[in-house]
């Protein structure tokens, strides 16, 4: 039988008493800190949801304000410089302005077209150069209409001056421009410069006068249509043409196939028509017997002094020959405003 009442028990006893007695407290305190730790965040968070509840309250108390008691804000003096950028002028600034603007409008209203006799002009200058179209083009029958419409009847416009540099183009467009000449009841006067050819000289062909400088090219009475086979240039590409069509000549012309025989009968039936109608006006303006026409309508041109000889113009000069003509037919000085807007 052990003796418990030793000393190595007592001391054994002792110990082990100490260290349960320390795990109590060490697990009380612990204890303890865990408490305080979660009272105080329960504290803090109830604070916030405190804070937040009531700025949600207020928020809303203001909506309700604003949705349910509609206001209009009251705007700012109008002569208040409310955001340093927007200054309101005063009565009597505003009718300056007003008075200004005014007077702007007016005197562009008398200046607009005082370019027409106001500096001597009396001879109104219509160019006709490059490519002639209706409505697209270097030049068009639509802008020459206009201009003529424009000053057509204004007694300051003595003369016309038809201004010719072009190879042609569009024969209806030409056709317009000559109707055109034709209606004027003043003196018109063509020359041409560099070339007057094709559709351009079926332009002019009414004019009173027509000079061409000496080494101008005139004529090409003749008509062509351009069409282009690419169908073998095409099969070197590895490109094959599929069309599907309402009829076999909806694509008559275009270069992705060749002509049929009905189809170039077709075409040359037409441009033979344009011809003849070309050389009838030719016969008819410059007072050719038409067998002479023919010779001469070949779709070439020709220097002036044989388009002279053929008759297709009146006289060979240039700038001071046909000023010269203009002071003789006038009686005064011509002055020519080109496009009615540039000094000639």
């Amino acid at each position: 039988m052990k003796d418990i009442f030793s000393p190595q028990n007592y001391l054994k006893q002792a110990a082990h008493n100490r260290r349960k007695h320390f795990k109590k407290s060490l697990f009380g305190v612990c204890s303890c800190l865990v408490v305080i730790t979660v009272v105080s965040g329960l504290v803090g968070y109830t604070n916030v949801l405190s804070t937040g509840l009531a700025e949600a309250a207020q928020r809303f108390d203001r909506k309700q304000t604003v949705y349910s008691t509609p206001q209009t804000l009251a705007l700012p003096d109008e002569r208040e410089n409310t955001n340093e950028s927007i200054i309101i002028p005063t009565d009597e600034e505003e009718v300056f302005f007003e008075e200004e603007s005014v007077e702007e409008e007016e005197s562009y209203e008398e200046e607009e077209y005082d370019y027409i006799g106001e500096n001597g002009c009396n001879v109104l200058g219509i160019s006709v150069t490059g490519e002639i179209g209706t409505d697209y083009g270097d030049t068009t029958s639509n802008s020459i209409r206009d201009t003529l419409e424009e000053f057509s009847g204004d007694e300051r416009v003595k003369a016309i001056l038809v201004d010719v540099d072009s190879g042609g183009g569009s024969p209806v467009a030409g056709d317009e421009i000559a109707k055109l000449l034709e209606e004027q009841t003043i003196p018109v006067i063509a020359q041409i410069r560099e070339m007057g050819a094709s559709a351009a000289y079926m332009a002019i062909l009414p004019a009173d006068i027509i000079f061409a400088h000496r080494w101008a090219s005139v004529g090409s009475i003749g008509v062509i249509i351009p069409l282009y086979d690419m169908t073998k240039f095409n099969e070197k590409q590895g490109i094959k043409y599929t069309p599907i069509l309402t009829s076999p000549s909806k694509d008559a012309g275009t270069s992705d196939r060749a002509l049929t025989k009905e189809e170039r009968k077709a075409f040359q039936a037409e441009i033979n028509y344009v011809y003849q109608g070309f050389m009838q006006d030719v016969s008819k303006y410059r007072s050719i017997p038409m067998e002479k026409v023919r010779n001469v309508a070949n779709g070439t041109t020709m220097l002036a002094y044989k388009a002279k000889e053929a008759g297709l113009v009146d006289e060979i000069g240039g700038r001071a020959e046909v000023l010269e003509h203009l002071r003789t037919s006038l009686g005064e000085e011509p002055v020519v405003c080109w496009d009615a807007n540039l000094d000639y």
